[in-house]
């Protein structure tokens, strides 16, 4: 179970992910409209992209979850023997109840995790009506061919993960993706702070030991052997106490009162 967010505040593995399509309704860090989360059909790109996975060589056969945060469900597909997949407007859903099938909606954050041999990639996309919409966390976010999780994609996809409330609908549209993706791009400026390189640092080491990066254990994690790396969890705990201490920081922060505002149109 993911824990209840606190109190909100006034390089590189190289894995190349689908352009995602993402079970939800919202619009990238708008906050619910309604106590329930919306549910459709499901548009935008379901073109198959390539996959690239530790030191640049070809994942075949990977597990790819995506979840809004909506539910304690996620989405899952997978990649084909060329590494290849793509997202359609449903999917199987994990854990398989209360609905087998996890129905995908533009206009969420989505946050996305690759498994082989229980390595892990994380990064976050943000779904639009079109693929011209879809923004993603590369330097070119509306490029889905750049769309390479890295270590930056996996630091702020673990950060909002962790101190998000998963239980909630709309968990992961509390955030405005735009200052998701803006910390992600400042991560791969080379002027952080000692605590951001120690959380990638950390990051990097678990990727190349094929070790989980889970801070905590999610409902629909698809490998009961991946637990939780402390020493990430711990790397979060830290952030955030300096995005307390200093406000101008950064580090991104959820939306007050779940509403956001300059977010990306869908």
């Amino acid at each position: 179970m993911i824990r209840i967010a606190r109190t909100p505040l006034a390089g590189a593995l190289p894995f190349v992910l689908a352009s995602i399509l993402a079970a939800c309704g919202g619009g990238g860090g708008g906050g619910s409209t309604n106590g329930l989360p919306a549910t459709g059909s499901g548009s935008g790109s379901q073109t198959p992209a390539p996959t690239y996975g530790i030191a640049g060589t070809t994942l075949a056969d990977a597990t790819v979850i995506f979840t809004c945060g909506c539910s304690q469900q996620a989405g899952m597909t997978t990649s084909d023997a060329s590494g290849t997949y793509a997202i359609s407007a449903t999917a199987t859903a994990v854990p398989a109840s209360p609905s087998p099938i996890y129905t995908t909606v533009p206009g969420r954050n989505y946050l996305i995790v690759a498994f082989a041999n229980h390595a892990q990639a994380w990064t976050m996309e943000f779904l639009g009506k079109s693929q011209q919409a879809n923004l993603n966390l590369s330097p070119t976010a509306g490029d889905p061919n750049a769309n390479r999780p890295d270590a930056a994609t996996a630091a702020a996809a673990l950060y909002v993960f962790y101190e998000s409330d998963n239980q909630q609908n709309e968990s992961f549209d509390d955030w405005n993706f735009v200052t998701i993706a803006q910390w992600a791009g400042h991560l791969r400026s080379g002027t952080v702070s000692p605590h951001e390189a120690q959380f990638l640092s950390d990051i990097q080491a678990a990727q190349s030991n094929s070790q989980s990066l889970y801070p905590a254990i999610p409902p629909w994690n698809p490998d009961p052997a991946d637990g939780v790396n402390l020493q990430i969890r711990a790397d979060i705990d830290t952030l955030h106490a300096d995005a307390l201490a200093d406000p101008t920081l950064p580090i991104p922060t959820p939306c007050p009162n779940g509403q956001c505002t300059g977010t990306p149109t869908p």
